[in-house]
Protein backbone atom coordinates (compact mmCIF):
# COMPACT_ATOMS: atom_id res chain seq x y z
CA UNK A 1 0.00 0.00 0.00
CA UNK A 2 1.25 3.67 -0.72
CA UNK A 3 1.88 6.22 1.54
CA UNK A 4 -0.93 8.29 0.09
CA UNK A 5 -3.53 5.36 0.25
CA UNK A 6 -2.33 4.88 3.77
CA UNK A 7 -2.63 8.48 4.79
CA UNK A 8 -6.44 8.08 2.83
CA UNK A 9 -7.41 4.89 5.09
CA UNK A 10 -5.74 6.70 8.40
CA UNK A 11 -7.86 9.80 7.98
CA UNK A 12 -11.46 7.90 6.96
CA UNK A 13 -10.78 5.78 9.51
CA UNK A 14 -10.20 9.25 12.15
CA UNK A 15 -13.72 10.51 10.20
CA UNK A 16 -15.28 7.06 11.04
CA UNK A 17 -14.48 7.80 14.72
CA UNK A 18 -15.77 11.20 15.01
CA UNK A 19 -18.99 9.65 13.83
CA UNK A 20 -19.34 7.01 15.81
CA UNK A 21 -18.61 9.36 18.39
CA UNK A 22 -21.15 11.59 17.42
CA UNK A 23 -23.70 9.23 17.35
CA UNK A 24 -23.21 7.64 20.99
CA UNK A 25 -23.10 11.22 22.24
CA UNK A 26 -26.74 12.70 20.46
CA UNK A 27 -28.78 9.65 19.52
CA UNK A 28 -30.64 7.47 22.26
CA UNK A 29 -32.43 4.95 19.87
CA UNK A 30 -29.81 2.46 19.00
CA UNK A 31 -31.91 -0.59 18.04
CA UNK A 32 -30.23 -2.30 19.83
CA UNK A 33 -32.59 -3.01 22.69
CA UNK A 34 -35.64 -4.16 19.89
CA UNK A 35 -34.07 -7.57 20.83
CA UNK A 36 -34.44 -7.76 24.32
CA UNK A 37 -31.09 -7.00 25.19
CA UNK A 38 -29.20 -4.48 26.97
CA UNK A 39 -25.59 -4.22 27.46
CA UNK A 40 -24.12 -3.04 30.74
CA UNK A 41 -20.68 -1.76 32.02
CA UNK A 42 -17.73 -3.78 29.76
CA UNK A 43 -19.53 -4.70 26.96
CA UNK A 44 -21.49 -7.33 28.73
CA UNK A 45 -25.03 -8.35 26.74
CA UNK A 46 -27.79 -8.85 29.30
CA UNK A 47 -31.81 -9.81 28.40
CA UNK A 48 -34.09 -7.05 29.80
CA UNK A 49 -35.29 -8.92 32.23
CA UNK A 50 -32.49 -9.91 33.91
CA UNK A 51 -32.28 -9.38 37.77
CA UNK A 52 -29.50 -7.16 37.27
CA UNK A 53 -31.36 -5.10 34.77
CA UNK A 54 -34.10 -4.87 37.16
CA UNK A 55 -32.35 -4.01 39.87
CA UNK A 56 -30.73 -0.68 37.98
CA UNK A 57 -33.97 0.06 36.30
CA UNK A 58 -35.60 0.05 40.01
CA UNK A 59 -32.90 2.57 40.94
CA UNK A 60 -33.08 4.43 38.10
CA UNK A 61 -37.40 4.88 38.69
CA UNK A 62 -36.52 6.10 42.32
CA UNK A 63 -34.55 8.84 41.19
CA UNK A 64 -36.62 9.68 38.21
CA UNK A 65 -39.63 9.95 40.71
CA UNK A 66 -37.69 11.83 43.44
CA UNK A 67 -37.29 14.58 40.78
CA UNK A 68 -41.13 14.72 40.77
CA UNK A 69 -41.34 14.76 44.23
CA UNK A 70 -39.04 17.43 44.27
CA UNK A 71 -40.29 19.37 41.75
CA UNK A 72 -43.91 19.59 44.22
CA UNK A 73 -41.90 20.50 47.50
CA UNK A 74 -39.37 22.73 46.10
CA UNK A 75 -42.72 25.39 45.43
CA UNK A 76 -42.66 25.42 49.42
CA UNK A 77 -39.70 27.43 50.72
CA UNK A 78 -40.11 25.81 54.11
CA UNK A 79 -38.97 22.57 52.63
CA UNK A 80 -35.77 23.85 50.95
CA UNK A 81 -33.31 21.56 53.22
CA UNK A 82 -35.35 18.56 52.14
CA UNK A 83 -34.89 19.40 48.49
CA UNK A 84 -31.42 20.02 49.10
CA UNK A 85 -31.09 16.44 50.68
CA UNK A 86 -33.35 14.60 47.71
CA UNK A 87 -31.04 15.97 45.08
CA UNK A 88 -27.96 15.20 46.38
CA UNK A 89 -29.33 11.18 46.90
CA UNK A 90 -30.42 11.46 43.23
CA UNK A 91 -26.86 11.61 42.46
CA UNK A 92 -26.39 9.30 44.37
CA UNK A 93 -28.99 7.58 43.16
CA UNK A 94 -26.55 7.42 39.73
CA UNK A 95 -23.63 6.36 41.17
CA UNK A 96 -25.35 3.56 42.50
CA UNK A 97 -27.06 2.42 39.19
CA UNK A 98 -23.31 2.59 37.74
CA UNK A 99 -22.13 -0.11 40.31
CA UNK A 100 -25.00 -2.07 39.73
CA UNK A 101 -24.39 -2.07 35.95
CA UNK A 102 -20.91 -3.38 36.22
CA UNK A 103 -19.72 -6.96 36.09
CA UNK A 104 -17.47 -8.32 38.54
CA UNK A 105 -15.97 -11.80 38.32
CA UNK A 106 -16.47 -14.29 41.03
CA UNK A 107 -12.81 -14.58 41.19
CA UNK A 108 -12.52 -10.95 41.45
CA UNK A 109 -12.36 -8.98 44.78
CA UNK A 110 -14.24 -6.03 45.15
CA UNK A 111 -11.60 -3.41 46.63
CA UNK A 112 -11.86 0.47 47.12
CA UNK A 113 -11.12 1.14 43.95
CA UNK A 114 -14.06 -0.68 42.20
CA UNK A 115 -16.79 0.68 44.66
CA UNK A 116 -18.55 3.50 43.34
CA UNK A 117 -20.94 3.50 46.50
CA UNK A 118 -18.53 4.58 49.32
CA UNK A 119 -19.16 4.53 53.33
CA UNK A 120 -18.89 8.00 53.20
CA UNK A 121 -22.49 8.39 51.25
CA UNK A 122 -23.74 6.23 53.97
CA UNK A 123 -22.57 7.82 56.73
CA UNK A 124 -23.90 11.10 55.27
CA UNK A 125 -27.10 9.78 54.69
CA UNK A 126 -27.69 8.37 58.53
CA UNK A 127 -26.09 11.60 59.98
CA UNK A 128 -29.13 13.44 57.44
CA UNK A 129 -31.59 11.16 59.33
CA UNK A 130 -30.33 11.35 63.03
CA UNK A 131 -31.08 15.63 62.49
CA UNK A 132 -34.22 15.01 61.71
CA UNK A 133 -35.57 12.63 63.99
CA UNK A 134 -34.56 15.34 66.87
CA UNK A 135 -37.63 16.90 66.09
CA UNK A 136 -39.91 14.09 65.85
CA UNK A 137 -41.97 12.22 68.49
CA UNK A 138 -41.03 8.34 68.72
CA UNK A 139 -43.68 5.94 67.06
CA UNK A 140 -45.94 3.91 68.90
CA UNK A 141 -47.48 2.39 66.64
CA UNK A 142 -47.89 2.05 62.54
CA UNK A 143 -49.03 4.91 60.94
CA UNK A 144 -50.70 5.35 57.44
CA UNK A 145 -48.72 6.80 54.25
CA UNK A 146 -50.11 10.20 53.09
CA UNK A 147 -50.98 13.55 54.71
CA UNK A 148 -49.76 15.73 53.13
CA UNK A 149 -49.29 15.79 49.05
CA UNK A 150 -45.39 16.17 49.87
CA UNK A 151 -45.11 14.07 52.51
CA UNK A 152 -47.29 11.35 50.41
CA UNK A 153 -44.98 11.60 47.45
CA UNK A 154 -42.03 10.50 49.24
CA UNK A 155 -43.90 7.66 51.10
CA UNK A 156 -44.21 6.19 47.13
CA UNK A 157 -40.68 6.80 47.15
CA UNK A 158 -39.72 5.22 50.09
CA UNK A 159 -41.42 1.90 48.74
CA UNK A 160 -39.77 2.16 45.25
CA UNK A 161 -36.72 2.67 47.34
CA UNK A 162 -37.96 -0.86 49.38
CA UNK A 163 -37.98 -2.66 46.04
CA UNK A 164 -35.35 -1.24 44.33
CA UNK A 165 -33.25 -2.85 48.09
CA UNK A 166 -35.10 -6.22 47.68
CA UNK A 167 -34.22 -6.88 43.79
CA UNK A 168 -30.27 -6.05 44.94
CA UNK A 169 -30.55 -8.45 47.60
CA UNK A 170 -31.38 -10.82 45.23
CA UNK A 171 -29.17 -9.60 42.47
CA UNK A 172 -26.51 -10.19 45.59
CA UNK A 173 -27.33 -13.67 46.44
CA UNK A 174 -26.04 -15.45 43.18
CA UNK A 175 -23.24 -12.32 41.94
CA UNK A 176 -20.73 -10.08 43.15
CA UNK A 177 -21.79 -6.62 44.18
CA UNK A 178 -20.84 -3.45 46.09
CA UNK A 179 -22.31 -4.10 49.40
CA UNK A 180 -23.18 -0.48 49.64
CA UNK A 181 -25.58 -0.70 47.09
CA UNK A 182 -28.19 -3.05 49.52
CA UNK A 183 -27.23 -0.50 52.99
CA UNK A 184 -27.42 2.70 51.30
CA UNK A 185 -30.94 1.84 49.55
CA UNK A 186 -31.74 0.51 52.78
CA UNK A 187 -30.41 3.60 54.61
CA UNK A 188 -32.30 6.04 51.95
CA UNK A 189 -36.04 4.07 52.70
CA UNK A 190 -35.60 5.05 56.68
CA UNK A 191 -34.58 8.63 55.58
CA UNK A 192 -37.68 9.34 52.90
CA UNK A 193 -39.90 7.73 55.63
CA UNK A 194 -38.48 10.12 58.20
CA UNK A 195 -38.81 13.25 56.04
CA UNK A 196 -42.12 12.22 55.34
CA UNK A 197 -43.43 12.87 58.80
CA UNK A 198 -41.11 16.29 58.86
CA UNK A 199 -42.99 17.47 56.40
CA UNK A 200 -46.42 16.80 58.02
CA UNK A 201 -45.45 18.12 61.22
CA UNK A 202 -44.02 21.20 59.73
CA UNK A 203 -47.52 21.68 57.98
CA UNK A 204 -49.53 20.56 61.00
CA UNK A 205 -50.97 17.71 59.99
CA UNK A 206 -51.43 15.03 62.47
CA UNK A 207 -50.62 11.49 61.54
CA UNK A 208 -53.12 8.98 61.46
CA UNK A 209 -52.73 5.48 63.20
CA UNK A 210 -53.23 2.48 61.81
CA UNK A 211 -56.67 0.92 63.14
CA UNK A 212 -56.59 -3.07 63.48
CA UNK A 213 -60.14 -3.18 63.52
CA UNK A 214 -61.55 -5.29 60.97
Amino acid sequence: MSEEKKEEEIRRGKEEKKERKGVRLSVITTKFGDKGQTYIVGGFVLSKHHPRVEAYGSVDELASFLGYAISVISKDSNFSDIVEVLKRVQNHLFILAGDLARYIKPSDSIDKEKKRVIKKMIDWLEDVERSYLKDLEPLEDFILPGGSEEASLLHIARVVARRAEREVSELMSYEKINENCLIYLNRLSDLLFIMARVINKRKGIKEEIVSWEP
